[in-house]
């Protein structure tokens, strides 16, 4: 690791773990009372196991740039973790574990999703950040948080996040702080629980397919404080004024559509990709790109036009895209005949200078052909009309839109509508939260779309529930979305659609259909403050026989 030169950098005293604990000491307490141990296990399975990590973590933020970039957000971000996934799996039955729901079985799945959600970013100390310490005698040297204990009291340090880091590497660094924070004695408690000892090594890896129960929690937990840190800051913001020297939305844009190209985010010249390489140029298909690119500022707090013609416009007013004549849009024909198979499409498009996108031009320039699909041009031949020298006003340009609809997509009507942005699950999901936060849903009365279950989990009639959502001619895209979220309950069949039937005034002699959300799930989208149960609500399907 290359040195930080100390006299450019600011360090930061090495505190005490009675200093980084004094602000969290009631939080502290309520895990006391989210589990069922004597003092003297708390202290030793969970005091113990939380002093460490504040100490690893001392003022490290969780990231850079997104969730808990604060100092102190790493630990912040745990403890917290800590706490939701302790709530979250009151909804867990661990009867998954081929065990009785017996007390003792309860408080070691309790423990397990505990220390997944005090581990689960501690690998980010190992190789997303670079720390050095410096001793009283001004020495500075690299602190490896993987082969020293903690920071000493009395020294400082400083650090940087890693020039070339990936993104999620880190994942493959948590369990190796395992030994590092989990006390001996709690070791022995998970070895004789050797499932729910397994599934606590899969989710802090990130094989949260492999997980069970405690990759769900560990997900749900950490989605939790993710977004309600993300929340409050969005607010903070909203209160102060904008800096002289804050980019541009499209300048941020940019930045963070070049920093999903670094991640692979996108697939990139090869059947059904959504960006495409030429020698000057950058070729992205206009919906899901900026739809993407959006979702992705929008969790960082940066708030973008909802509708995509807003969006194009956007860009180019502000020069970030190379315009067709004086339209965003650019009609592109695909094709690529690698394998001796050829595939072609139109596609809408939206071109951006490489030097922009990819300036140290470590894309791959497409093999395939790209051709202007109203003239049959090579696209690095395509000369664009230079644009008036006035600046184009966003919002003349939107009224233009909103009053010109038709002709403004005359040239890109099918392939836009093959490139519509297409629903994600946490639109779904804020759309529900949403939704029963401001009490718009009805629930358990008569004909009402949502109910509760015995369960305490969340009954959505189908397919009326993605019909509001989406409409009663495109319900079928979000549905499918849904049923692939792993967030609901299955029969015995493994199937997600569920019959029930309603009793007394709701009698009917046919059961409808269903989805049913997971415990887990229903608890994140009601904040933790589930409603009261129906009772004339009956699962009829529940028994059937898994398929041979």
């Amino acid at each position: 690791m290359s040195h930080v030169n100390s006299n450019a950098t600011v360090f930061l005293p090495v505190q005490s773990t009675e200093f980084l604990l004094a602000p969290y000491r009631s939080q502290i307490e309520r895990l006391y009372h989210l589990c069922s141990l004597d003092r003297n296990r708390f202290e030793t399975l969970y005091i113990k196991p939380i002093e460490i990590v504040a100490s690893l973590c001392q003022a490290f933020p969780a990231s850079e740039n997104h969730h808990h970039s604060e100092d102190g957000g790493l630990f912040k971000h745990s403890l917290d973790a800590v706490e939701k996934s302790m709530k979250l799996r009151e909804g867990v039955t661990c009867l998954a574990y081929g065990e009785e729901r017996s007390q003792e079985v309860i408080e070691i799945f309790t423990y397990a999703v505990s220390m997944s959600a005090l581990l689960h970013d501690l690998g980010k100390l190992a190789c997303d950040i670079e720390i050095v310490e410096r001793d009283r005698a001004g020495k500075v040297t690299s602190f490896e948080p993987l082969l020293s204990s903690t920071l000493t009291v009395g020294n400082e340090y400083a650090f940087r996040y890693a020039l070339h880091r990936r993104h999620n590497v880190h994942v493959s660094y948590n369990v190796a702080f395992f030994t590092k924070v989990v006390p001996i004695t709690g070791v022995r408690w998970l070895n004789n629980y050797r499932v729910i000892k397994d599934n606590l090594f899969q989710a802090l890896s990130g094989r949260f397919e492999q997980a069970g129960e405690v990759g769900q929690v560990l997900m749900a937990a950490d989605r939790f404080s993710v977004a309600s840190n993300v929340e409050t800051n969005q607010a903070s913001n909203s209160a102060v004024s904008s800096k002289s020297n804050k980019p541009t939305k499209c300048q941020s844009f940019i930045s963070k559509f070049r920093t999903l190209m670094d991640k692979e985010t996108f697939k990139i010249n090869c059947p059904g990709a959504n960006v495409w390489v030429s020698d000057s140029r950058i070729y992205a298909v206009s919906g899901p790109v900026v739809s993407t690119v959006r979702e992705h500022l929008k969790f960082d707090g940066i708030k973008l036009p909802t509708q995509l013609p807003q969006m194009y416009s956007m860009l180019l007013a502000e020069n970030h895209i190379i315009p067709n004549e004086d339209k965003a849009i650019h009609n592109i024909v695909v094709t690529d005949e690698a394998g001796g198979n050829t595939w072609t499409q139109k596609l809408t498009m939206l071109v951006f200078d490489r030097s922009v996108v990819d300036p140290t031009r470590k894309l791959e320039v497409f093999a395939g052909s790209l051709v202007v699909a109203d003239t049959g041009e090579v696209v690095d031949q395509i000369k664009t009309i230079e644009r008036p020298e006035q600046a184009i006003n966003v919002n003349q340009k939107n009224d233009d839109i909103n009053r010109n609809n038709d002709d403004h997509h005359t040239n890109q009507t099918t392939s836009e509508e093959a490139n519509k942005v297409e629903p994600s699950y946490e639109d779904f999901q804020k759309w529900l939260i949403a939704g029963f936060k401001d009490k718009k849903f009805e629930f358990n009365r008569p004909g009402a779309v949502f109910h509760i279950d015995c369960a305490n989990r969340l009954v959505c009639i189908t397919p009326r529930v993605f019909q509001e959502f989406m409409g009663s001619k495109e319900f079928g895209k979000i549905q499918s979305v849904v049923m692939k979220a792993k967030v609901l309950h299955r029969n015995g069949s493994g199937e997600s659609l569920i019959k029930v039937k309603f009793s007394g005034d709701r009698a009917s002699s046919a059961a409808v259909t269903c989805i049913i959300f997971s415990a887990i799930e229903t608890k994140m989208i009601f904040n933790e403050v589930v409603p009261s149960t129906n009772h004339s609500l009956r699962i009829v399907d529940l028994l059937r026989s898994p398929k041979s």
